[in-house]
């Protein structure tokens, strides 16, 4: 299933914060953003809710209340909740059209607020800055430890305008099976028709405090949890030496600026490995992860599943323009209801600008033999690339197996499914085909009466869908470019292909896949052995010839 990855070009809708290019903070408010029209910022809802799975991270608290959360009752502890008390994981994509303006730029920021200095101004504890030959992330979260945490990421120019995918985050002890110790995380990435041109990741072990502010709530410094920031602000340091906002601290860790465009910003309550990374960085669309069945965002009930994606931002949301007060809402699509929410945008004005791309995604059609590259390696000196092939093996190969060969076929069909867009869309939630491929091919299923995997998967997702689908719509559709293109298709394509027509195709969707009972295990029973709720049996005559080859 694994090459089975198709091409496709889409609009994107960034949202715009080049206005405030070449403007000047005359005033700010009390946590020091600015107040003139025209110097915007965006604001998520705070990242921490009620913690009702089993699993990883371990809570610190006890689940009670279960007939009223069931299966497992809700955690005592507020501190469980905050999806930063174990690993975690932000991304998004940013794009900069006007090139560098010989300032650092802020990517993105994780606030928290308290009745406290410096939290009662917001307290800065990571932020993202940007030069033209450098990614820096900067941490501080400890309230004893005023220790900045940095990562580098060098050689990269995010400003070169061209869209990038930057990601940042933390691995927890849980996850690399140590104590006392987290890893944290930087990535860029950028993708030209599918295939990644550049990467650049980078990761450093620090110590893991255990008054974090990452993972634990207090009415002095983290109130209700953290909270995500892009825009200008004037970091105000009430006589506190805590976070970046502290004197000591370097001035660029507290860089605000921002004067691009910025799109599908997205936060899991996990750890985000490098597969799961090139593949939302290839594909613009996903937001997959390896087991959607625990990890995607509408899974509650299982085991581990705290650990999912929490905060959904999608760049083709309706709203593209800000009210009459400069405001507009980038929608969370998984419900949880932690929208950014932007201000001090200019009034009334299309703060959104519409960008064509083309990306990679997973195809609907991994039944068939179909891929979209027709050069296939088959082996590498250097064991890395492995990492992305799907095929490949270590050099020198001499010859390709009878059974790895490839058979391209001459057939071409136009077809329309009804379920084509659902199939892509239901395809986001997915990192690859592993889950696919052990939810139809795990011998255990031999006998089972249907596929329990996709059952699930079908509840996780349907959660997504709000409205009917309406169907009549797409045959109209098909009736006009059957009528007006057939012939034209048929008298362009060469003569050597076996042109199927223009098709319109009622099928099932991809979570939807009907199948026999295998009663292979009776072949040997007579028939007064076996159970006559099965029916009756029929036998079959098989006739042919045999020849010794």
């Amino acid at each position: 299933m694994n090459a089975s990855r198709e091409l496709k070009r889409d609009v994107f809708r960034f949202l715009s914060f080049t206005g405030s290019l070449g403007k000047i903070t005359t005033a700010v408010d009390a946590n020091g953003y600015p107040t003139n029209t025209g110097i915007p910022r965006i604001k998520s809802g705070f990242l921490s809710g009620s913690r009702i799975q089993s699993g990883t991270p371990e809570i610190r608290g006890t689940f009670v209340s279960s007939s009223l959360f069931p299966p497992n009752g809700i955690s005592n502890n507020p501190s469980d909740g905050l999806f930063t008390s174990g690993s975690f994981t932000y991304e998004g994509l940013y794009d900069w059209e006007n090139g560098y303006q010989s300032i650092n730029e802020s990517l993105i920021r994780l606030h928290v607020t308290g009745n406290s200095a410096p939290s009662n101004k917001e307290s800065c504890i990571a932020n993202v800055v940007a030069s033209n030959t450098q990614l820096n992330l900067y941490v501080s979260d400890s309230t004893t430890d005023q220790a900045v945490k940095r990562l580098v990421l060098t050689g990269v120019n995010v400003f070169d305008k061209d869209i990038w995918h930057i990601s940042f985050g933390k691995k927890a002890g849980h996850d690399l099976k140590t104590t006392a110790t987290s890893s944290y995380f930087l990535r860029a990435a950028k993708q030209e028709n599918g295939d990644i041109v550049e990467q650049y990741y980078t990761a450093s072990f620090f110590e893991d405090r255990g008054d974090s502010v990452f993972k634990n709530v207090s009415s002095q410094y983290n109130t209700s949890g953290s909270f995500l920031v892009i825009g200008s602000q004037s970091f105000q340091q009430p006589g506190s030496n805590l976070f970046l906002n502290a004197n000591a601290v370097t001035s660029n860790a507290k860089v605000t600026n921002f004067h691009g465009f910025v799109a599908n910003q997205r936060f899991y309550s996990k750890n985000t490995k490098i597969s799961e990374f090139i593949n939302r960085a290839k594909n613009y669309d996903s937001y997959g992860v390896e087991d959607p069945k625990v990890n995607y965002n509408f899974a509650h009930a299982s085991e581990g599943s705290f650990e999912r994606l929490v905060l959904h931002t999608d760049s083709k949301q309706a709203t593209t323009s800000s009210s009459a007060t400069g405001t507009i809402r980038i929608f969370d699509f998984s419900k949880n209801n932690l929208h950014f929410n932007g201000s001090n945008f200019d009034t009334n004005s299309r703060v959104k600008k519409n960008f064509r791309v083309n990306f990679e995604i997973l195809s609907d059609k991994f039944d068939l033999n179909f891929t979209r590259e027709k050069i296939r390696v088959r082996s590498f000196q250097d064991s890395e690339n492995l990492e992305q092939s799907y095929f490949s093996t270590i050099a020198p190969l001499h010859e390709v197996l009878p059974s790895e060969e490839s058979m391209d076929d001459n057939r071409l069909s136009l077809d329309m499914s009804v379920m084509r867009g659902l199939n892509e869309n239901m395809l986001r939630m997915f990192n690859n085909f592993d889950a696919l491929d052990d939810a139809l091919g795990r011998p255990n299923l031999l006998f089972a009466e249907n596929y329990q995997d996709l059952r699930h998967l079908r509840e996780v997702y349907f959660n997504n869908v709000l409205e009917v689908l309406n169907l009549q719509k797409y045959r109209e559709l098909f009736k006009w470019i059957d009528n007006s293109f057939t012939d034209v298709v048929y008298s362009l394509i060469p003569r050597t292909t076996n042109f199927l027509g223009i098709n319109f195709v009622y099928e099932s969707h991809v979570l939807e896949r009907n199948r026999f009972r295998y009663y292979f295990d009776e072949i040997y029973l007579k028939s007064g052995e076996r159970d006559p709720e099965t029916g009756n049996i029929f036998l079959s005559q098989f006739v042919a010839y045999i020849n010794r080859m």
